[in-house]
């Protein structure tokens, strides 16, 4: 069964214009900042920009409550981190317009 995760792709060059796109995908690592980052990031492979260009291996659950509610994005992140600890693939819904 896979997992299915809609979250926040993160970009490191400005957009032109946004785009929604679905990536089936693997976690690799996870990151929980007070500060940044919208509060937490998984990063993933393949990447994002397989989809979408301008965004990186990196994305977001806006865990800090700024694209959706805190509990959602906490939510997405604990699935998210099921998803990595059991091997199992991710299907993500990529939103180049919400970003940290």
């Amino acid at each position: 069964m896979r997992t299915f995760i809609l979250f926040m792709a993160v970009s490191v060059s400005g957009q032109v214009q946004s785009e929604i796109a679905w990536l089936t995908t693997t976690i690799t690592a996870n990151l929980v900042d007070s500060e940044y980052y919208g509060g937490c990031m998984v990063e993933v492979n393949p990447s994002p920009t397989t989809v979408l260009a301008g965004c990186t291996n990196w994305v977001t659950f806006s865990c800090s409550g700024d694209f959706n509610s805190k509990s959602e994005g906490n939510l997405k992140f604990q699935n998210a981190q099921l998803a990595m600890v059991t091997g199992k693939q991710v299907h993500l819904a990529v939103d180049d317009s919400k970003k940290h």
